[in-house]
């Protein structure tokens, strides 16, 4: 089975971060930080928030994504012009 165009992004993030769906669904790009080099998953399914440390691929993976979502804060898309169905809201 191969992701589609549509999917990819949000299986890379998965894949990068060991998230589960709903947390990346719900990842704002203020949730990046990409100083220490990792995600905040808000709520995770503990009900509680966590840091995940990124390796070098993942944080530029989620530094462009970020960045694209802060230039189309508008998109409903989610993650910019990425096209992913996944949610990094304002």
């Amino acid at each position: 089975m191969h992701a589609t165009n549509a999917t990819r992004p949000a299986v890379q993030a998965a894949l990068f971060s060991g998230a589960r769906y709903s947390e990346i669904a719900s990842l704002r790009a203020q949730d990046f930080d990409a100083v220490s080099g990792t995600i905040l998953i808000a709520q995770s399914k503990s009900g509680r928030s966590r840091r995940v440390y990124l390796d070098s691929e993942a944080c530029e993976f989620f530094q462009i994504a970020a960045k694209r979502r802060k230039l189309t804060s508008g998109c409903s898309c989610g993650m910019g012009s990425l096209g992913v169905r996944i949610r990094l809201r304002d």
